[in-house]
């Protein structure tokens, strides 16, 4: 073999491990950590004219911890999905062809430790170790989901989607302890206000995340045929598979008109007003559920989902500025 080759393979690998790792997913999921931290969080405690109590080292950390369990999840799925994407994306197949078996499972080892070490530092940094056992179950649940749960109808997507809402709530516990470490407390109907507003997040990131993957599953349903995966986009029909997705969408679009009425009685503007594109953008999904026929365009669905979602999470930097 040539020097050349071995650079084309080397940055092959590279390129393998950075597509196995999803950065776009990480990058999310810290900018969902931060701005419920900063903005959601921030926001509120700057109306009621109290600083946030987790210093930024802390939160880094807790950020970190989020971004090693979730890159371990990603690598310990791929990891047990090597027969199945030999069927559904051949061509985009990571473990086994561009990284080994056994090179994945010591990078999940390392992501998956790192993230657990620094988890558990930042629940010390707040007082209160015990925090870092959530992280201990949360690489637990990837772990399982991967072999197992994944196979099985509705628990898979609940797992996954539970993760995702995790998030959002893990920031807000980690707050409080920090704020109950310097002796500090909120007003019971401050509290609930808080408590509220993170539910709230939390509930959008469980429905649009449950509904985005088993718009996923849908795509890959002739690889889980093979495989013997029971997953609901596999069992249902195809017109009881879109009512379910309809439902979901439904729920989402409860929840946000809900919240437009209660934040437009706080005299929340700017949210109010930005509710009513996330409003459309789900509409709009359902609408090419409606249309959709086959697995590209379940594909083209998948990745629009994504932007609503994301559009979510930056209206909490909507909701800082309403305040």
């Amino acid at each position: 073999m040539t020097k050349k080759q071995d650079k084309i393979s080397f940055f092959k690998r590279l390129k393998g491990f950075f597509l196995l790792i999803r950065p776009l997913n990480l990058l999310i999921i810290a900018l969902t950590a931060f701005l419920t931290w900063h903005a959601l969080l921030g926001g509120i405690f700057s109306y009621l004219h109290m600083p946030l109590h987790m210093s930024s080292s802390t939160m880094l950390l807790l950020i970190i911890s989020m971004i090693g369990n979730a890159a371990g999840g990603y690598i310990i799925n791929d990891y047990f999905d090597i027969s199945i994407d030999q069927i559904n994306k051949p061509d985009k197949q990571i473990v086994g062809v561009l990284i080994s078996p056994k090179a994945a499972i010591y990078l999940y080892a390392f992501f998956t430790l790192g993230g657990l070490v620094a988890g558990f530092i930042a629940a010390l940094n707040v007082g209160n170790y015990q925090l870092g056992m959530v992280y201990v179950i949360f690489a637990l649940a990837l772990w399982f989901y991967s072999e197992q749960f994944k196979y099985l109808k509705f628990w898979g997507n609940f797992i996954v989607s539970l993760s995702t809402a995790f998030i959002v709530v893990v920031v807000w516990l980690f707050e409080f302890f920090a704020m109950i470490a310097e002796t500090e407390f909120l007003p019971p109907r401050e509290q609930r206000l808080v408590t509220m507003m993170v539910l709230g997040y939390g509930a959008f990131a469980f429905l649009s995340t449950f509904a985005r993957e088993l718009v996923k599953d849908r795509q890959d349903v002739p690889g889980d045929l093979r495989a013997g995966v029971r997953s609901l986009a596999v069992t249902m029909s195809d017109t009881g598979f879109k009512v379910l997705l309809f439902a979901i969408l439904t729920l989402n679009i409860i929840l946000l008109i809900f919240s437009q009425l209660w934040l437009n009685g706080m005299n929340l503007m700017y949210i109010t007003w930005f509710i009513y594109l996330l409003e459309a953008l789900v509409i709009y999904t359902g609408w090419l559920i409606y249309k959709a026929r086959g697995e590209q365009d379940y594909a083209a669905i998948s990745l629009y989902m994504k932007v609503y979602i994301v559009a979510g999470i930056l209206s909490m930097q909507i909701m800082q500025i309403s305040w």
